[in-house]
């Protein structure tokens, strides 16, 4: 069974070494920009199968929407279903709230895109549905997608706006 630990502890090495290899370097927002959501709408979930880590999520939610900003899961973790039971946890965790997400858009040559497709089916297989709308967030365009119940553009780029001026330290 897995089980879900939410912590602020972003110098878990089990975290640091997985946030730092899932993601590529322009994905990756800085480990003290993570820290400064907290308390103000950032959610960092560890996941542990027995005592073994699995993998972590992050988002920033807020009183009507949450941003579902990362999943990872251990590489010697992945094709187990584990990603799907996160996702499964993600959903029901939101209560009511819209949720929504942006990924990489599906592009580029061989083992990038590889990767980006899998992504993309992952999260299309678990019940998500891409809005139709590119979202700038940290100055690199993404695709969104939603779980659930339809989330505006304009409700995005709110939270988006948000949680940059949070993360950034623009807004405390």
């Amino acid at each position: 069974m897995l089980k879900e630990v939410e912590t602020e502890d972003v110098c878990d090495p089990n975290f640091r070494g997985l946030f730092l290899t899932a993601f590529p370097e322009n994905e990756r927002i800085p480990l003290g920009n993570i820290q400064r959501t907290f308390g103000h709408g950032g959610k960092l979930r560890f996941y542990y199968d027995s005592d073994e880590f699995v993998g972590f999520t992050f988002a920033f939610e807020t009183r009507d929407v949450v941003f579902f900003v990362y999943l990872a899961v251990e590489q010697s973790q992945r094709g187990k279903g584990y990603g799907t039971d996160i996702l499964s946890m993600m959903a029901e965790s939101k209560g009511r709230r819209k949720m929504f997400l942006v990924l990489e858009k599906v592009s580029g040559e061989g083992e990038e895109l590889r990767i980006r497709k899998a992504r993309r089916d992952l999260y299309l297989r678990n019940g998500w549905h891409p809005t139709g709308t590119d979202i700038l967030s940290d100055g690199y365009w993404f695709e969104s997608m939603y779980i659930d119940s339809p989330v505006t553009e304009q409700e995005m780029l709110a939270t988006v706006k948000y949680y940059e001026e949070v993360h950034t330290g623009e807004r405390r």
